[in-house]
């Protein structure tokens, strides 16, 4: 037996936000042609229902109602749209503040390029390597966002939202994870400025020095210990790197109060040999 949903709104023909009847909850019901010729309190069912999500906690649902009060339905749905697009890609469970956090930038971005401001993404190259996956569903959700609003926002939106997939992935903060992007796009600048060269971004080390730098962030800042039993040879070694990577790890202490211990700064050592002798 179908399960009976009361229509609260229709965002567009395949998006309606609706009442479960047999849970008495809210809940967002994707399929196509879905809300088609539908309106507020007809009753339908889960026949065309491709995905359903239920926004639990209190306060993400009544954020998720206003927000849906001022945007353009239109804009709401192509998001939600959006959102089953990167939950069906994958198989992590997306945090219920993507409903909101996810629409609040996008009803802002096109808010943004209609007035002409259009904010240019200056990590969107760590972004990329930092996040492939999240980065390639961010992709598609741009060109399903400009295609079915008919507008044409950039690519460096592609970057911000792979940010907010990641945190939904990641059930963290939005702000953390941009924050780390910009500290290691600040790290590779410092790197590629004492070093006096200019790092391939689409090289094979640009992207393994990207991911230690975004491993080792995270060791940092949780205090796991990493052991480097090839440390005294690497200071023997690779005198140059480790000592860009000791300054790089005593800037890093005094902007952010992250600190790297040294056996952390050996292993960053040997991806700055590999590159610097590469240049």
């Amino acid at each position: 037996m179908e399960k009976q949903y009361k229509i609260i709104k229709t965002f567009n023909h395949n998006v309606v936000f609706c009442i479960d009847r047999e849970l008495s909850k809210e809940c967002i019901l994707i399929g196509k042609g879905i809300g088609f010729g539908k309106k507020e309190n007809d009753i339908i069912d889960n026949k065309k229902a491709e995905k359903i999500f239920y926004i639990s906690n209190e306060a993400n649902k009544d954020k998720f109602k206003g927000l849906t009060k001022t945007i353009d339905k239109d804009i709401v749905g192509v998001t939600e749209e959006v959102i089953a697009m990167i939950h069906n890609s994958s198989k992590g469970k997306l945090d219920e503040k993507i409903h909101i956090t996810l629409l609040d930038h996008i009803s802002f971005a096109i808010e943004r390029h209609r007035s002409g401001i259009n904010i240019a993404n200056p990590f969107i190259v760590e972004e990329r390597t930092l996040y492939p996956e999240e980065y390639e569903l961010a992709s598609k959700a741009l060109n399903i966002i400009n295609s079915r609003l008919n507008i044409d926002l950039p690519e460096d939106e592609i970057g911000f939202i792979a940010l907010h997939i990641h945190a939904a992935f990641t059930h963290g903060s939005i702000s953390k994870t941009s924050l780390n992007a910009a500290i290691i796009n600040e790290m590779i600048k410092f790197i590629e400025e004492t070093l006096e060269i200019k790092i391939n971004s689409d090289s094979i080390n640009y992207s393994r020095l990207i991911t230690h730098l975004r491993f080792a962030l995270d060791r940092a800042e949780k205090h796991i210990p990493i052991e480097n039993l090839l440390l005294s040879s690497i200071k023997r070694k690779f005198k140059i790197s480790y000592n860009v990577s000791k300054k790089l790890a005593d800037k890093i202490k005094q902007d952010y109060n992250i600190e790297f211990t040294e056996d952390e700064i050996g292993y960053l050592a040997i991806h700055l040999e590999k590159i610097r002798l590469n240049n």
